[in-house]
């Protein structure tokens, strides 16, 4: 008894130890308490604390498909992305260097994706890989939104039900575009995220997020997807092996 007692517990102590180890190596990003932040596309509100940065020098940030990071000019494309959060909404903002950014029709233009798994229950494989999950994205320009100039936020056949494109209650995006670029605030609330409970300081999320990035050379788009999180090596393992979003005040 007193042996199966021992290695009940080393064998509890040696998967501790190997969950502290993965979250370790994980990608985190952190999202900081705030109650007055105003969706408008003015960041000046912002602290901007705990940076994300889109470039080549974060071993965060992958090609999935397209250049590198590495390969491009700071002013092609790169940028910082923050968080915040509060009892009742979400936020996202981003300062983006773009030389280039796109006007075109709904899948080649310029835009990002959010992805949260509210529930964690799946891993590669899953023939469930979809329960809990939510995929919210926006334009960075909105006429290439569905309908042309809505700033809402989108999801894609997710947890909740919503189908096709369908614009998730209470969001939205604001874009500023400035000469090197743009910069975007974005909200969405928290009971649109499938969480089963309330947000708290400490909270850790599963968490992607997605810059998908059209140049436009001669006639024809070029176009890239970057990751934030783990390596991606095939359709749909964005949804799986994701990073963690962090709530801290």
């Amino acid at each position: 008894m007193k042996r199966f007692l021992l290695l009940l517990t080393g064998t509890i102590v040696l998967c501790f130890s190997l969950s502290i180890v993965v979250a370790a190596n994980g990608a985190v990003m952190y999202s900081v308490y705030r109650n007055d932040i105003v969706v408008d596309g003015d960041v000046s509100e912002w602290t901007l604390e705990y940076p994300n940065r889109i470039s080549g020098d974060n071993p965060d940030w992958y090609a999935y498909e397209g250049r590198e990071l590495s390969e491009r000019k700071p002013s092609e494309f790169s940028g910082t992305l923050y968080s915040a959060w509060n009892e009742d909404f979400l936020y996202f903002c981003g300062v983006i260097q773009d030389n280039d950014v796109s006007w075109t029709e709904f899948w080649n233009c310029d835009y990002f994706g959010l992805y949260f798994d509210a529930l964690g229950v799946t891993s590669p494989g899953d023939p469930a890989w979809m329960d809990g999950h939510i995929w919210a994205h926006f334009r960075i320009n909105p006429d290439g939104q569905i309908p042309p100039g809505s700033k809402e936020v989108r999801a894609k056949d997710d947890y909740m039900g919503r189908s096709g494109h369908e614009q998730i209650p209470g969001s939205k995006v604001e874009v500023i575009f400035t000469d090197g670029g743009y910069v975007f605030e974005v909200v969405i609330p928290w009971k649109e995220l499938a969480f089963l409970d309330e947000p708290y300081e400490s909270r850790e999320i599963p968490f992607r997020i997605l810059a998908y990035e059209v140049d436009i050379l001669l006639t024809y788009p070029i176009t890239s997807q970057y990751f934030w999180g783990a390596r991606l090596e095939q359709h749909h393992e964005e949804f799986w092996n994701m990073g963690t979003l962090k709530l801290v005040k």
